[in-house]
């Protein structure tokens, strides 16, 4: 007799950022379209493209910039104080049917 076994694929790893904090040093009206403003996760589910990063939400409210599924940050609003801190997560891509999507631990972004 022979016994079959078959190995599911589980969403082990929540994404990680490759830094704890990241610092943007913008000049008076330059925008991050002429300096690359983007963060970036790993996930260590690399088995299963599934697995990958999917996207990245800003947590904090109403500050004045926006980040795409590709972990780059924009500005929406004209930046009128000094410095601006506030954090991201990452969210991976696995299938969300029993919500097991995992999230990062968010990172710190300043920008200046």
């Amino acid at each position: 007799s022979s016994l079959i076994v078959t190995v599911d694929d589980v969403n082990e790893y929540a994404p990680v950022f490759t830094h704890d904090n990241y610092l943007f040093k913008l000049h008076q009206g330059e925008t991050c379209e002429s300096t690359s403003c983007r963060v970036e996760a790993t996930d260590d589910d690399c088995a299963n493209t599934d697995h990958r990063v999917c996207g990245y939400e800003i947590t904090t409210p109403n500050v004045p910039f926006s980040i795409d599924s590709q972990g780059s940050i924009s500005i929406t609003k004209t930046l009128t104080n000094d410095q601006y801190v506030f954090n991201v997560i990452a969210i991976d891509c696995f299938p969300s049917s029993d919500n097991s999507r995992k999230v990062s631990e968010p990172a710190q972004v300043t920008f200046k």
